[in-house]
């Protein structure tokens, strides 16, 4: 074999080696995470990452629904970022939710879940005192918030003014239906007989029943008197009596009187 291509082979295995060996060196100097801080507000709300080296990132405002997409370069998925997932409360006054997934092999997308649409600021902050490097996002409403508006609470709403035309017609509806009949007092309830008390508790003693008047009886009809004996005449001959009168008069009460004699 030939030195020359012994050597370019020689130098191509190292060229390999070393790259790989920077790609190594590139990874296991990732940015970290080092805390995740929330801070909700009715101004605004503050989310605040905090690294140990500084780390690009790009942000963009989605509508419907609203959300902030932010990415975050030269970064490996950790648990303490996922924190952040937990960190954001329900009565936060503009985020919903929060999710975070590794969009690439060394890029970290967040995505907020908004409430209502914002004018976000994302700006990265040097080391000061005991904070290293920090990525700072704030929400701020679209529309400003009146420090006064708490204050002044808004006027009760007047009632609807009354329509006379349906009073009218209502009042007439109620006048046309008969009125319903009064109840009788508990004591005056008619119970029946056999469940009434005797009479010293309180309770009306059972009405008697009324009694039939006595129809008379019928006269009975005048009985005929009995036929007088007459006596026998002298010479012996029997004469026939009268006969009784039909209405039971005496034969004599019957006889017309003697007509007396016209004076001559």
């Amino acid at each position: 074999m030939p030195v020359a291509d012994l050597g370019r082979r020689r130098w191509l295995g190292h060229a390999a080696v070393g790259c790989l060996l920077a790609l190594d060196l590139r990874i296991a100097h990732s940015a970290a995470i080092l805390a995740v801080r929330v801070w909700p507000a009715r101004d605004y709300t503050r989310v605040t990452l905090e690294l140990d080296r500084p780390l690009r990132f790009t942000h963009l405002m989605i509508e419907a629904p609203y959300r902030l997409v932010i990415d975050l370069e030269n970064l490996v998925l950790d648990g303490a970022l996922r924190e952040l997932v937990a960190k954001v409360q329900p009565n936060d006054p503009y985020i919903s939710q929060v999710r975070v997934g590794q969009f690439s092999a060394k890029v970290v997308r967040l995505v907020f879940d908004l409430k209502e649409p914002v004018d976000p600021q994302v700006f990265a902050l040097t080391p000061i005192a005991n904070y290293r490097h920090r990525l700072v996002i704030d929400l701020h409403p679209q529309r400003p918030i009146d420090p006064l508006e708490s204050l002044v609470e808004p006027p009760a709403a007047a009632p609807a003014p009354a329509d006379p035309l349906a009073s009218l017609i209502r009042d007439r509806a109620a006048a046309s239906q008969p009125a319903p009949a009064p109840a009788a007092p508990w004591n005056e309830i008619a119970a029946p007989a056999d469940r009434l008390g005797p009479p010293w508790l309180g309770h009306p003693a059972p009405a008697a029943a009324p009694i039939a008047a006595a129809t008379p009886a019928p006269a009975p009809a005048p009985s005929k008197p009995p036929a007088a004996a007459v006596p026998a005449p002298a010479g012996g001959a029997l004469s026939r009596a009268p006969a009784p009168s039909p209405a039971g008069i005496p034969a004599a009460a019957e006889a017309a009187p003697p007509l007396a004699e016209a004076p001559h």
